[in-house]
């Protein structure tokens, strides 16, 4: 569909009501990995973009891209079979 972008992305998430701190530490860890010279490197060589965000801003993105799938979804008519 013309304007839209279908690229893959992969997320962290936790289960509902984890404790804040716990999610600050795992998502402090896991950009702490995506910075490390020698993962980026292992991904880039694989053509993967390593990228880290907030919490706040993946449940953002989340959100956005639900949006933008049932416009799809809407638009071309699917169903669920």
């Amino acid at each position: 569909m013309p304007g839209y972008d279908s690229g893959v992305w992969y997320g962290v998430l936790a289960p509902l009501n984890t404790p804040r701190e716990i999610v600050m530490r795992l998502n402090a860890d896991l950009l702490k990995v995506l910075r490390h010279p020698e993962f980026r490197t292992l991904m880039q060589d694989n053509g993967i973009e390593p990228m880290g965000t907030s919490p706040k801003e993946l449940a953002s993105y989340i959100r956005s891209e639900i949006v933008k799938w049932a416009k799809v979804v809407k638009q071309a008519k699917l169903k669920v079979e």
